[in-house]
């Protein structure tokens, strides 16, 4: 039961750090794309790191995703 707990609570991280991160990257984009007035080389290098960051969580939950999609299993068939 406490395999399952620290599954159950892994997986909450997991999504809490991935919808914190998009939004956090994507808001960096969004400030950084509406201020046209504000280009600077280091704007330029800001904008690329979120973006970069972006895909990689991305990626992330296409690596992580057997794990995830058999925790989702476990738990659906518990209902």
């Amino acid at each position: 039961i406490i395999f399952h707990l620290l599954q159950t609570e892994q997986l909450t991280f997991l999504w809490i750090l991935f919808i914190l991160i998009v939004f956090g990257n994507s808001s960096v984009l969004i400030t950084l794309l509406m201020s046209k007035n504000r280009k600077s080389r280091m704007n330029f290098f800001i904008m690329h790191l979120a973006f970069a960051g972006k895909q990689k969580k991305f990626t992330f939950l296409l690596e992580r995703g057997d794990y995830l999609s058999e925790v989702y299993i476990k738990k659906s068939k518990n209902f």
